[in-house]
């Protein structure tokens, strides 16, 4: 069993820039409007081409937790962050399967809403 007092020493010798890479390892919690948060830092550091190959670069991965933290108050580490990049980009493949095919299921970029249209007079669900 390792003590716990040993990776606290370990924890604490790292440089600073480290630190965030062990600190809050409890389980986050997304809400709409953090997601919503972070949707639009990764959507920015991609935009600032801090994306390498599938995922951030660390440069990106380091200004989202500090914009993340500036924004919301939460600090999250790296493994968290990209856990939930890897999650909605599942949700988002998902969502481009629906969309491509005649599902009926739409979105209102607008209203940023789902839309649901009849497709050959069946009743769409809500």
């Amino acid at each position: 069993m390792l003590d716990e007092n040993i990776c606290i020493v370990v924890i604490r010798s790292l440089p600073p820039s480290y630190e965030h890479e062990f600190a809050h390892n409890s389980e986050a919690i997304w809400d709409d409007e953090n997601t919503s948060i972070l949707c639009d830092i990764f959507a920015d550091e991609v935009l600032k081409g801090n994306r390498e190959n599938t995922h951030l670069s660390k440069t990106g991965y380091k200004n989202v937790i500090q914009r993340f933290k500036d924004r919301t108050g939460i600090q999250y580490n790296k493994r968290q962050f990209k856990n939930k990049w890897d999650k909605l980009k599942g949700e988002y493949n998902v969502w481009k399967k629906l969309a491509n095919k005649q599902t009926g299921i739409g979105w209102d970029a607008g209203k940023k809403i789902l839309k649901c249209q009849r497709v050959g007079g069946s009743k769409c669900q809500k």
